[in-house]
């Protein structure tokens, strides 16, 4: 690649670097994010092969954790939903649906089991008050 290039490319993207030293071990990351799509790209810098498959398995771990963050919202949304359209029994039967999926996510480390105890308390309340 020459200079010009270059130039052309560090127009359309930002380069954040970052290390992270833990132990004898290093990581090294490099963000790309394009300012059209707004998107981050993530490569993985490491120096062992063992802090390679960590950062490859953190990145999957690291999208897993959002599905299930992004399953247990859904949940408490159609409850929340359902008490805003005054429908006590379909809030019943969401927050029925919900509380497994809360309690899974704490215990799972998604969310503190406090804020699991803070959202069913929250809900139930509401749904009482109806």
């Amino acid at each position: 690649m020459d200079i010009t290039q270059h130039k052309q490319r560090q127009c359309l993207t930002k380069i954040s670097k970052f290390c992270i030293v833990l132990g004898s071990f290093t990581y090294e990351f490099q963000i790309n994010k394009d300012r059209n799509l707004g998107q981050h790209q993530e490569s993985i810098l490491a120096n062992t092969a063992q802090a390679k498959k960590r950062a490859r398995q953190a990145t999957k771990n690291r999208a897993h954790n959002i599905s299930l963050r992004s399953r247990m919202r859904t949940a408490i949304k159609k409850v929340v939903y359902a008490i805003n359209d005054g429908n006590k029994e379909l809030a019943q039967e969401a927050y029925k649906g919900a509380v497994p999926v809360i309690d899974t996510m704490a215990n799972k480390g998604i969310i503190h089991k406090n804020k699991a105890a803070r959202h069913k308390s929250r809900l139930n309340k509401q749904i009482v008050a109806l």
